[in-house]
């Protein structure tokens, strides 16, 4: 039989390590990038955010292959993202995500 003090500390380290580190991760777009000329456009996912303010509004684009937390997809020329007719700007991968493009609107 485990002594009672094990079975609490266990379950301390869950919470406080594990926990946390899967819930972070579980749902995050990828950090990996891949080039769409490897990749076959029927294959392409797409995630986009928008979040708006009084003074603007902000588009959040990312292209994936893999489903919704799949590999992020760099665009290559003649590939583009627009937000209204404006190229959005390319962010690089982070710590965080992956490739994405970003674009912003005033009024």
């Amino acid at each position: 039989m485990k002594k009672p003090t094990k079975v609490i500390c266990r379950a301390f380290l869950f919470i406080l390590v594990i926990l946390p580190v899967v819930l972070l991760t579980g749902g995050c777009v990828s950090r990996d990038t891949i080039v769409s000329t490897h990749v076959n456009q029927s294959d392409i996912y797409q995630k986009y955010f928008i979040s708006g303010k009084r003074e603007s509004t902000t588009v959040n684009a990312f292209f994936l292959v893999g489903g919704d937390s799949g590999t992020t997809v760099e665009l290559q020329p003649p590939g583009k993202a627009e937000f209204n007719g404006k190229i959005m700007e390319k962010v690089p991968p982070n710590f965080a995500a992956g490739t994405s493009y970003r674009a912003e609107q005033k009024g």
